[in-house]
């Protein structure tokens, strides 16, 4: 709608300097990027000496996937007092949905057989076979690698091999290969399938900006070994962001999604592991990441 609120997203800022005498007025021409995968009708809202930012990695939109909020950062720079509240103006925009990229596993080569407690070589390459560019926002992913007993890959269940982050986005027709030696430890014997997942969807949409654990500290369950520790690390995930480091917070968290996608969590989320056996499942997912 019209109107200005925490769920819309942020286009772009243009600065003015120099001041505005009585009666004068000055022309802003630019040019904003769309968000990618939205269409129908909209609206631009624009806000002159505004005080509204962008709501960072954990406030989210309702204009589309994985858009960030907005957020009152403080107050307006000029002293308008009664007449503050005519600094906003909208225009509606018809958006029609252009076309967008397509990432797929494109190639992959593994060997026929393979010797318990040698390397295993993998190579698989990904490709963007859509019509677009990845765009800037999302120009970051990971592809996870695992080994299953039969073709349905079930994260819960197979063989967690490893993560590889990209971080360079992918240009349309373009692809890029990964070539790894994975040691295997798991004592493993017979006939498997190996998959290879890029960019995976999931359902993590962490909001907030404090540093504390979201269940609390569980003082009824101190020292029984049981806790999750998920929210604990999670929350040195929101400390990361909030002091500037989102690659490092974006790592953390693909390492929660990786361990807790591997079956590797507490009995409160239908694993069998520990405090200390889950905290250490995400350490290793975090140390398995490299970038691509």
């Amino acid at each position: 709608d019209g109107a200005l609120d925490a769920q819309d997203h942020l286009l772009a800022e243009f600065k003015h300097e120099g001041g505005l005498e009585a009666g004068d007025s000055y022309t802003v021409n630019g040019t904003v990027t769309l968000p990618v995968g939205i269409e129908g009708p909209f609206y631009l809202v624009f806000e002159t000496d505004s005080g509204t930012r962008s709501g960072g990695y954990y406030s989210r939109s309702n204009i589309g996937i994985g858009l960030t909020g907005v957020r009152a950062s403080g107050e307006n720079a000029v002293r308008e007092f009664r007449d503050e509240g005519d600094n906003l103006a909208s225009a509606q925009i018809e958006i029609e949905l252009a076309e967008g990229p397509n990432l797929i596993v494109s190639s992959l080569s593994v060997p026929d057989s393979h010797e318990r407690g040698q390397l295993l070589h993998v190579s698989y390459s990904v490709s963007n076979t859509g019509g677009a560019d990845t765009p800037a926002s999302q120009s970051q992913w990971t592809d996870l690698v695992y080994l299953s007993r039969d073709e349905n890959l079930d994260p819960t269940t197979d063989l967690y091999l490893g993560a590889f982050d990209h971080k360079t986005g992918l240009a349309a027709g373009d692809s890029y290969t990964i070539d790894h030696d994975f040691r295997i430890n798991s004592p493993i014997l017979g006939s498997y399938y190996l998959f290879v997942v890029t960019d995976r969807a999931t359902a993590v949409t962490p909001n907030g900006a404090v540093f504390e654990a979201v269940h609390g500290s569980a003082p009824d369950i101190a020292g029984r070994g049981i806790a999750n520790p998920i929210a604990a690390i999670w929350s040195a995930a929101l400390m990361l962001e909030h002091l500037g480091l989102a690659d490092e917070a974006a790592r953390v968290m693909r390492a929660i999604e990786h361990a807790t996608a591997a079956g590797e969590v507490t009995a409160d989320l239908g694993g069998a592991l520990s405090t200390t056996e889950a905290g250490a499942a995400i350490v290793r997912a975090l140390e398995t990441m490299r970038p691509s």
